[in-house]
């Protein structure tokens, strides 16, 4: 894909809509979410997507969150550390681990 310009549009207020012209001369709609908006209301971010593919539009904005959904730190015992910044030690298992697991497989 050829490099090109990013396309930027003006800020626009909740509720409104603003049509976005794509490099090939298409265009897509862009729907800022309402005010009143609840994220935390799943059947209504349900309805406001299939509200927004009826009407062929994106909508942009925060559409669903659950707050009593674990993260994913908690979900896959995440370090605080990111994994990047852990020590060779800390990441790779020890000589010793590594031939008991071996060991295990004969």
């Amino acid at each position: 894909m050829p490099a090109r310009d990013e396309i930027t549009i003006e800020d626009y207020e909740q509720g409104e809509t603003r049509d976005v012209t794509l490099f090939d001369g298409s265009t897509i709609v862009l729907k800022k979410i309402e005010r009143d908006y609840d994220p935390t209301n799943r059947s209504q971010a349900l309805a406001l997507l299939e509200e927004s593919h009826r009407n062929k539009q994106f909508v942009t904005g925060l559409i669903y969150v659950d707050a009593d959904a674990p993260t994913l730190f908690d979900a896959y015992h995440l370090p605080e550390t990111a994994l990047n910044r852990l020590p060779v030690e800390k990441l790779r298992p020890s000589v010793e681990s590594l031939d008991k697991l071996n060991q295990s497989f004969m």
